[in-house]
């Protein structure tokens, strides 16, 4: 009987000290969150600094982020050459940040223009772009569909110029189906049909 009591007694003390040595090892209370490391950057970034601390290298103050400037992001695929480009009013987290902030947080991005009115990132991609499409027929009128290596293809838009208005040799092409890549050039497909 006295065993078996001593033998508990070692294993609840293995187990108490398994459970100090754990809490040392992977006790993580003084440790910073990504939470709490990006509100005390946004904390730091809310602290207004004098205007004479502002002054770059060349003793000019550098151009900042404001909220009237417009952010365009290109893609830039190098498959197909295609950019892609989104533009928008900089978050609330870029306003007042200069041209170096830019180049050492995004890394990957390579920044075209920096001024007050427009900030032009561009980040390259291997691969070929989205923006790949075919004109054809669809109920006797010039139709645009997307073509995907996966699902083939499917109707995006039927325009209203009637196939029967082309020349035979437009409505041969557009029965075998043209292939433009790009949003400009497929933009300017559809001029050239419709005029």
């Amino acid at each position: 009987m006295r065993r078996i009591f001593l033998y508990l007694y070692i294993v609840a003390m293995v187990f108490t000290l398994l459970f100090f040595v754990s809490m040392l090892i992977f006790d993580d209370r003084g440790a910073e969150t990504p939470n709490e490391a990006l509100a005390a950057e946004v904390l730091l970034s809310d602290v207004i600094i004098p205007a004479a601390a502002n002054i770059d290298e060349s003793g000019e103050a550098p151009v900042l982020v404001k909220e009237s400037t417009t952010i365009v992001y290109e893609y830039y695929y190098k498959g197909d050459g295609i950019s892609e480009i989104t533009e928008e009013k900089p978050p609330y987290f870029l306003l007042d940040k200069s041209r170096t902030y830019f180049e050492e947080t995004f890394v990957d991005w390579e920044v075209l223009n920096f001024s007050e009115d427009k900030v032009i990132l561009r980040k390259s991609v291997e691969g070929d772009s989205s923006q790949h499409y075919v004109l054809g027929i669809h109920e006797g009128y010039v139709a645009v569909f997307y073509e995907d290596e996966i699902n083939g293809t499917n109707l995006k838009e039927i325009t209203s110029t009637p196939v029967n208005a082309l020349t035979g040799e437009d409505r041969q092409r557009l029965e075998q189906g043209i292939h433009i890549q790009g949003n400009e050039r497929l933009i300017k497909a559809l001029e050239d049909f419709g005029s």
